[in-house]
């Protein structure tokens, strides 16, 4: 999980920030559940009286609102801005594993190095991937399933 400043994500989700842009927060949460280094949304100024309940180190609000007794990203929609916050939050860098010795190639495939294929996977006849490719457990492609083995997988 990656932490971020106010200022930070107060520029990401294109948001005003009221409030000091130095604190750290690291992951999204609902307004009951949220605490130091959370930071958590109002999606209407009808929810205003909650953001004095909450524990959270900041508060995601329509812009309508215009202060609060903690840090406020004052946003168009927070819901869309929530949505943005968690792909920044949530964000793994790409980390090429190899290809996994239980893996299961079919004839004429093409794979580069840079990928992660983790073991179960099948792989069928004549199938091209693309750099960073990452292909989970029992992962398959059903467009070219009907190879010899007859068991739909590739």
């Amino acid at each position: 999980m990656v932490s971020k400043t106010l200022g930070e994500v107060a520029s990401y989700i294109e948001g005003d920030l009221v409030g000091p842009s130095e604190l750290l927060v690291r992951r999204v949460m609902d307004l009951a559940a949220a605490s130091d280094g959370d930071i958590t949304f109002v999606a209407t100024a009808k929810m205003r009286q909650a953001i004095a309940k909450t524990k959270a180190t900041a508060v995601i609000v329509p812009q309508e609102i215009t202060e609060a007794e903690r840090p406020l990203i004052r946003v168009r929609d927070p819901y869309l801005a929530v949505a943005r916050l968690q792909g920044l939050l949530l964000k793994k860098t790409f980390e090429a594993t190899g290809v996994s010795p239980k893996v299961i190639i079919g004839e004429g495939c093409s794979i580069p190095a840079e990928v992660s294929i983790h073991p179960s996977v099948v792989i069928g006849k004549r199938v091209r991937l693309g750099e960073r490719v990452t292909l989970l457990p029992t992962c398959c492609d059903r467009r070219r399933s009907r190879d010899r083995t007859g068991f739909g997988f590739s």
